[in-house]
């Protein structure tokens, strides 16, 4: 499997950190993250970079222009943290 790296003009190396790990990102967090990056690379570098297909990313990018559903809404509060944000356990080491 070929691995794509990103070029590193003027850009913080990223802290090794749950987040970090591109196949740990949920389709939102890709999204929200190639969104960030989109006026240094082309889409297309960043969509590989990241694992993510064309039209997941569009599908992610336009559900994050959606306001949030009540349903939507308690949904993520009763699943509590997103598996990316929750605090290391000692279990991580």
């Amino acid at each position: 499997m070929r691995r794509h790296v990103l070029p590193t003009r003027n850009v913080e190396e990223p802290k090794k950190d749950l987040g970090t790990d591109p196949n740990r990102l949920t389709n939102r967090e890709k999204a929200l993250l190639v969104d960030s990056l989109r006026g240094r690379w082309k889409l297309k570098e960043l969509l590989a970079a990241v694992g993510m297909a064309k039209s997941s990313y569009e599908y992610a990018a336009d559900a994050l222009k959606r306001p949030e559903t009540e349903k939507e809404r308690a949904v993520r509060e009763w699943s509590g943290p997103s598996r990316t944000t929750a605090e290391p356990t000692a279990a991580d080491g």
